[in-house]
């Protein structure tokens, strides 16, 4: 089923495109066959058809092929040299502002509450044009502002002038991904820039911090060789963890062993664990050692083998006849 005419009026891409080069093509055509006159053989005319292009019907198919185009190449500032980190691709930038894109993209439905279809393509136009034109750190603010979150935990994520959306239509308008929605949501528990790799600690940081400071003054020596602390009892990472996580279980505030080391190196590089030679009480080469001095060949093994069965014989000899064979 073909679509209506109605539709090329709003998608111009299905209508053929006719400019100034097609018309004077056509002219000239047709000023051959009125030179040919009434002399023009058929079999010329047929092979004339036989090259001309298969007119391939407008089908709901060839409907949507036609709305899904190509991506546009993304161009890079000034010319073809990598883009500097906070560098705006303008190519990037233009190709969202186009006329297709915007319609291509209020097409995409968000859950079911249509928020891109609902809002119209001046609209959406208006949205990312006011986002594109900030600069990198004026995006950061700008998305702060637009998310709300509440007190149960949750977040409401509005535009310009005051209009609620979900997530994925306030990806959609404003062209971020989920890790940049993310980190908005958790911009309490890490409060630093929204584009910049490295975070402030955390809370949970910082009682961690004042946790390990307390147990280090309690707890570390230092060396007479150089200016490094050490942790006396051999004590490793892993135990001072332990002892961390039982004195935080009632506060369920505890970090991962990985960030727990991470916050040790980071700010306590001066305390390490004393590094001793502990091969005398290796576990591995004292249970070789064990085996190695336990071990027999095969012949002793054969002849203990032997002599075990000859005491099990004799004590069935000597033992009743309804007491079971040993």
């Amino acid at each position: 089923m073909s679509p209506p005419r109605e539709l090329f009026s709003q998608f111009p891409t299905l209508a053929p495109i006719r400019n100034a080069e097609t018309e004077e093509h056509e002219e000239n055509a047709q000023d051959e066959d009125e030179d040919d006159g009434p002399f023009a053989s058929k079999a010329f005319s047929d092979s004339e058809e036989d090259k001309s292009p298969e007119q391939v019907p407008v089908t709901g198919r060839h409907f949507k092929e036609t709305l899904r185009e190509e991506k546009p190449p993304r161009v890079l500032v000034g010319s073809s040299r990598k883009r500097r980190p906070g560098e705006v691709d303008s190519g990037f930038v233009l190709s969202k502002l186009t006329p297709e894109c915007l319609v291509k993209e209020q097409r995409q439905f968000c859950y079911k509450k249509m928020c891109v279809w609902n809002l119209g393509i001046n609209r959406l136009r208006s949205e990312r044009k006011r986002y594109f034109r900030l600069s990198r750190t004026e995006r950061s603010v700008y998305l702060e502002s637009l998310v709300t979150k509440l007190e149960n935990g949750g977040v409401v994520f509005r535009l310009s002038q005051n209009l609620t959306v979900c997530r994925k239509a306030f990806k959609i308008i404003l062209c971020v991904g989920n890790s940049r929605v993310q980190r908005l949501r958790l911009q309490d528990k890490h409060p630093a820039s929204i584009d910049t790799v490295a975070r402030q600690p955390s809370a949970e940081a910082f009682i961690l911090l004042e946790w390990l400071d307390s147990f280090f003054l309690s707890h570390r020596e230092r060396q007479p060789a150089d200016g490094k602390y050490h942790l006396p009892n051999n004590f490793t990472k892993k135990e001072v963890y332990d002892h961390y996580r039982t004195d935080m279980v009632q506060a369920q505030e505890s970090l991962q062993y990985s960030s727990f080391k991470h916050y040790w190196v980071k700010f306590y590089p001066l305390v390490t664990i004393p590094t001793t030679n502990k091969f005398y009480v290796c576990d591995f080469w004292e249970l070789y050692k064990s085996k190695h001095d336990k071990g027999v060949t095969r012949i002793e093994k054969a002849a203990e083998e032997r002599a075990a069965a000859g005491r099990r014989r004799w004590i069935a000899l000597d033992s009743p006849k309804d007491c079971a064979y040993i």
